[in-house]
C-alpha cells in the first residue's frame, strides 16, 4: 500500500511527460513509460468491472460539453473529441462510476497564424529544413534553420520570449552544429 503511493507521484509524472500522441521523445522512451504505466495501473485498478461516465466541458464565451462512456468493451480504446479554445476560461471534468481513466489535454498552438484566425501575429516563426550544408550527397543529415522574431515594429516594454527547439523522434543535433551556433554568436 505504501510502495503504491509511493509510486502515484511517479505516475503522474510520467503522465505529464506524454506528448500530444500519448507517447514520449522516443521511440524507446514511449515502451519504458507505457509499460511502467501500465504496470502501475495492474496495481492500482480495481477487479470491478469499468463502467464510467466522463463529463468534459469548458467555461466561458464559448463553452462547450460532452461525455464519454467507458466500459468493458471500450476501456482500451482511444475516444478524443476536439473543440475550439477561443474564449475558453477554463476546463471542468467530472467522472461517475466505476473504474479508471486517463484524461489528456492538449492545445496546438504551432500553426500558422492564417490558419487560426490571426489577421496581426505579433511573433513570425519558420522552420525550413534543407540539404546538409557540408555535404549535399548525405541523405541521413538535414540542415534546419529556424527564424523567429517580431513580426511588428512595436516595442514590447516587459516581459520576455523563449524559444525552445525540440527535434522530432528520429532527429537530433549534430554536436560540431551546437558547437557552431555558439561560436557565431546565435545560440
Amino acid at each position: 500500500e505504501d510502495a503504491i503511493t509511493q509510486a502515484q507521484s511517479i505516475a503522474f509524472w510520467l503522465s505529464k511527460q506524454q506528448n500530444a500522441f500519448g507517447g514520449y521523445s522516443s521511440t524507446q522512451d514511449t515502451v519504458l513509460g507505457l509499460n511502467a504505466l501500465s504496470e502501475f495501473a495492474a496495481l492500482t485498478i480495481p477487479d470491478e468491472p469499468t463502467n464510467l461516465k466522463l463529463m468534459v466541458g469548458t467555461t466561458g464565451t464559448n463553452p462547450f460539453e460532452t461525455s464519454f462512456d467507458i466500459n468493458e468493451e471500450n476501456s482500451l480504446q482511444l475516444q478524443r473529441q476536439s473543440f475550439d479554445v477561443e474564449g475558453v476560461d477554463k476546463m471542468v471534468i467530472s467522472a461517475t462510476g466505476t473504474g479508471c481513466a486517463l484524461i489528456q489535454a492538449n492545445v496546438h498552438f504551432n500553426k500558422m497564424p492564417g490558419k487560426l484566425g490571426i489577421d496581426d501575429p505579433k511573433f513570425n516563426l519558420r522552420v525550413d529544413p534543407r540539404q546538409y550544408q557540408h555535404d549535399r550527397n548525405r541523405c541521413d543529415r538535414r540542415t534546419i534553420y529556424v527564424t523567429f522574431g517580431q513580426s511588428t515594429t512595436q516595442q514590447y516594454s516587459n516581459g520576455m520570449t523563449m524559444l525552445t527547439v525540440r527535434f522530432i523522434t528520429g532527429w537530433s543535433p549534430i554536436p560540431e552544429s551546437l558547437q557552431e551556433l555558439r561560436t557565431d554568436g546565435r545560440c
